[in-house]
C-alpha cells in the first residue's frame, strides 16, 4: 500500500475518529500524523495525487457523482449509493472511503 495513501487513511481517523481495527502500517502513520491537522495542507495533497483523476474539481472526469476537492463534498451522500457518505463525520466504519482504502478486493478498492 502507497505510504502517501496511508497518510491520507490516518488523516481521516483523527477527523473522524472511531474504534475499528487499524491495520499495522495505518497505525505506524496515524502515529506519526501532527497534533493538528488541516484539510489544505495536509489532506487535500493526498486527495489531489491519489484521487482527483476520478473524484476531483473536473466534473467531466468525475466518476460515481462523487468529488472530493472540498470537505463538504465528501460528507453528502453518495448519488450511487442511497444512503452512503464517503466519509461519515465520527464514525468511520460507515465511512465509504475507509473500506474501499482498505479492501482487499480489486473489484471495490480505491484507489484502482
Amino acid at each position: 500500500m502507497n505510504p502517501k495513501f496511508l497518510i491520507l487513511l490516518s488523516i481521516l481517523f483523527i477527523f473522524y475518529s472511531c474504534t475499528p481495527e487499524l491495520p499495522e502500517k495505518v497505525q505506524i502513520a496515524y502515529d506519526e500524523l501532527p497534533e493538528a491537522v488541516d484539510f489544505n495542507i495536509h489532506v487535500k495533497p493526498i486527495l489531489s495525487d491519489k484521487c482527483f483523476a476520478c473524484h476531483g474539481p473536473d466534473l467531466a472526469a468525475q466518476k460515481a457523482g462523487l468529488s472530493l476537492h472540498t470537505p463538504d463534498m465528501a460528507f453528502i451522500d453518495l448519488p450511487n449509493s442511497p444512503g452512503k457518505k464517503a466519509i461519515t463525520r465520527g464514525n468511520l466504519r460507515k465511512s465509504e472511503l475507509f473500506h474501499r482504502i482498505i479492501s482487499e478486493d480489486a473489484e471495490y478498492k480505491m484507489p484502482s
